[in-house]
């Protein structure tokens, strides 16, 4: 071994240790027959080590190790892919439990970002962090409950926080994610933004935000006012890409469910702080996915005296996926509600007003018992057209924003029905050259009809939408002479 050159030894490394793309989602049996092979020879164990310590995956019980590990500046040079998780001891269903766990989260996030901080002056490179959090319940208190269920627990409405302390700022982080949000170990939006500013070199933001049951309003409000104040107050001049995915285990199934405003003087602050941040920041591709609640806000300045005429002048694409539902507790969608059958409510109780859902001293929630103060019993989804008097106006504001976009490639805005009927829509803009960022199926246009800007609405087979005037003109005046705008049926 010791004879052999070092680019025939990276051949016979690549071989053993190329992995496939979603490696941290796929099982590894050969993993433990890899680790014994840095032991071969010092020079395989250099060899090897640009593999094995490329992409880590550890846990917070984990931490000292992984300080011993990367001690020496060779190995930390070779680190690009980092997996945390930060493991909480209880499941957080009282005051006391969750009181421990935040504790343990603290801990854990102070314990890694002291250790990574001391990386900055070292040629650590481009580092990608990715933190979840996950339960590993303390059995030494007392025999673990197996048949714990979040949902019915007080837990759901607790998010993690970092009580504003002080994080030290960490340079060698270019991308962060906070994936796998879930009720009940959740961030707080504060914490999540908190969290997010202490990399200054960010290029790439991707954050799960979990919101919290639909029955608690004033939470929900809450939530979104902080997460509107956190991105306003991110100081990430490098930011180029942004995915915010919204979490949620209450979708609306009762179409005359009063979902309540969240609103704060008619603007929506979190689409409001969205437009703001892209059109600040030197952002270049922005995704919301997951069911956001989207307002005309994101598009438009609705405090804006007169025209909007602000732009974005870094942005390239951007991808909308959102709720039929609007911030302000309208509906996108409207339809007859007697044409539609409703379905039996499985399971009621009466105790389900607002006043007892806020309450600290609730005692439990309960996935069931909450369906209708939820939205989600009676399933009655009788909207099935988009309303003109409220979606046709979101159109309007997409398609003025993307005039103001000089740098745009592709924009969608998708509206999905979750419905049992296929009623969504999916508008798309693409400039010549450029593929679509979603079409359903295989449905992307002709080599052809790239050759020129294109406006393209998808329409789900059980429903219709005809673009106003005032949307077709807007389109006109982007595609210009040669541009198209057409329509067409989803292909399912």
């Amino acid at each position: 071994m010791d004879k052999l050159s070092y680019e025939v030894l990276n051949l016979i490394a690549a071989y053993l240790y190329v992995r496939p793309w979603n490696y941290f989602s796929t099982p590894d049996p050969e993993r433990k027959s890899r680790m014994l092979y840095p032991t071969i020879s010092r020079e395989w164990q250099h060899t090897a080590e640009r593999w094995t310590f490329e992409r880590i995956r550890f846990t917070s019980n984990e931490l000292t190790t992984f300080a011993s590990l990367f001690a020496e500046p060779r190995r930390r040079a070779l680190l690009r892919r980092l997996g945390y998780t930060v493991l909480l001891p209880t499941f957080g269903d009282s005051r006391h439990d969750f009181a421990r766990n935040q504790a343990a989260f603290t801990d854990a996030i102070q314990g890694l970002l002291n250790i990574l901080k001391d990386w900055e002056s070292e040629d650590v490179g481009s580092l990608e962090l990715q933190i979840s959090t996950d339960w590993d319940v303390d059995q030494s208190t007392g025999p673990i409950t197996f048949d714990f269920t979040v949902q019915n627990s007080s837990s759901i409405r607790r998010f993690l926080t970092l009580d504003g302390k002080e994080l030290p700022k960490v340079r060698c982080v270019t991308a962060f994610i906070i994936e796998n949000s879930s009720p009940g170990r959740a961030l707080h939006p504060t914490a999540i933004c908190q969290l997010s500013n202490v990399f200054p070199q960010l290029e790439r933001l991707e954050l799960d935000v979990e919101d919290p049951m639909n029955k608690r309003r004033e939470m929900r409000k809450e939530h979104r006012r902080a997460l509107a104040a956190g991105l306003l107050a991110l100081d990430l001049p490098r930011l180029t890409y942004l995915r915010i995915s919204r979490q949620t285990n209450t979708t609306v199934r009762n179409h005359s469910f009063d979902c309540g405003n969240l609103e704060d003087d008619g603007i929506d602050p979190l689409n409001d702080a969205l437009r703001k941040l892209s059109q600040s920041s030197p952002l270049v591709h922005l995704e919301l996915i997951g069911g956001i609640l989207v307002s005309s806000d994101l598009f438009l300045d609705r405090r804006a005296h007169g025209h909007d005429s602000s732009v974005w002048p870094t942005l390239r694409s951007f991808r909308i996926q959102a709720e039929i539902i609007a911030p302000n507790g309208k509906w996108y969608y409207t339809g007859d509600p007697k044409a539609v059958e409703a379905e039996p409510i499985s399971y009621y109780s009466s105790s389900d007003d607002e006043d007892a859902m806020d309450s600290s001293t609730e005692p439990e929630d309960d996935e069931s018992r909450d369906a209708v103060a939820n939205g989600r019993e009676p399933t009655h989804e009788w909207r099935v057209q988009p309303d003109p008097n409220t979606f046709n106006p979101l159109a309007e504001s997409m398609a003025d924003a993307v005039l103001r976009m000089p740098r745009l490639a592709s924009g969608t805005l998708e509206i999905e029905a979750y419905t049992g009927q296929y009623v969504d829509l999916i508008l798309i803009c693409a400039e010549a050259g450029e593929d679509f960022i979603r079409a359903p199926g295989s449905q992307f246009g002709s080599p052809e009809d790239k050759r020129v800007r294109r406006w393209h609405v998808w329409v789900g087979p059980d429903t219709k939408w005809e673009a106003p005037v005032e949307v077709k003109t807007k389109w006109r005046e982007w595609l210009g002479e040669n541009g198209k705008a057409t329509s067409s049926i989803f292909s399912l």
